[in-house]
């Protein structure tokens, strides 16, 4: 029986270079298979090199593997880009997805300045969205934040549900990434690190599952100590997953829970510097060995 849990593509070689080949999925996948019994599923990350030929490949080979092939991360529309250019690489992106055989593609709000502009947002998720649809998948807009005026963080997560909700689209939801949910760079934040202590800023996580509901698509389940975006293991930070897992499940979603965690060029801005180093193998395995725990609670 294929487990539950999923995991991002992380590429734990360093080679040089953003963006996967064919040849380094492969090896990738290859390597997943290690960790058959601990994941089932899988986002793709990376694919802006890759062909739809080539993702027809890499999606049989995972599946022929043992792997369901659930989802793909898209790149971001960044200060500087063209949104143009940016569409046109979101089409490519949709077209991947569809041939690696996923069903959703997870794209974030644009980075833009200023961050906050609701019809702006709403203008590019949609045309975003229009092209998901043409190739028959989904689209999940990322729970992400921003620096608000030069200091402090700011979760989004109310913007994406304000765009979302205004699409009002079957095929336009939300993924919940829990780690950008605890961000608040509590280390310059006294008040916000007493909150995230008492509980208060953990509570807010699983009520944000909540007002999500069935408008939950597909989650990146990572973990950290509020002061940066550590990318680690489910269990691995200060996030309440007793709470927060009933919450998803409590949402009436089905599809895989999905990890995200990273390579070592993100790890290595880790919080506590011990676990910069911690193995990616280690991480899966205790990860979900962990949520499969709850799951049966």
């Amino acid at each position: 029986m294929r487990s539950r849990i999923g995991c991002n593509t992380v590429n734990a070689w360093n080679f040089p270079g953003g963006f996967y080949t064919k040849e380094v999925y492969e090896r990738l996948l290859r390597q997943y298979t290690h960790y058959l019994d601990f994941v089932g599923w899988l986002e793709f990350s990376h694919v802006t090199n890759i062909t739809a030929k080539d993702a027809e490949a890499i999606g049989q080979l995972a599946r022929e593997l043992g792997f369901g092939t659930w989802s793909i991360h898209s790149e971001h529309l960044n200060v500087g880009d063209r949104l143009e250019d940016y569409l046109s690489l979101q089409e490519h992106e949709a077209e991947v997805c569809a041939a690696l055989g996923c069903e959703v593609m997870v794209c974030h709000l644009p980075n833009l300045e200023p961050y906050v502009d609701f019809e702006r947002d709403l203008m590019v998720i949609e045309k975003v969205a229009e092209l998901t649809h043409a190739y028959g998948i989904r689209l999940a807009v990322e729970t992400c934040g921003y620096t608000k005026n030069g200091h402090g963080f700011c979760s989004d997560a109310d913007l994406v549900l304000r765009v979302v909700e205004e699409l009002n689209r079957e095929d336009v939801g939300i993924n919940l990434d829990t780690g950008h949910c605890l961000l608040g760079q509590s280390e310059k934040n006294p008040e916000l690190m007493e909150k995230i202590l008492s509980g208060e800023k953990l509570q807010w996580i699983p009520n944000l599952a909540c007002r999500i509901g069935k408008k939950l698509f597909t989650t990146h389940l990572q973990d950290n100590f509020g002061l940066n975006d550590d990318h680690q293991a489910p269990g691995l930070g200060y996030i309440n997953w007793k709470e927060l897992l009933p919450a998803i499940l409590g949402t009436g979603y089905t599809g895989p829970l999905m990890m995200e965690l990273t390579d070592a060029s993100v790890a290595a801005r880790r919080t506590v510097k011990q676990l910069c180093q911690f193995p990616l193998e280690k991480e899966i395995v205790f990860a979900s060995n962990y949520l499969n725990f709850l799951l049966q609670a």
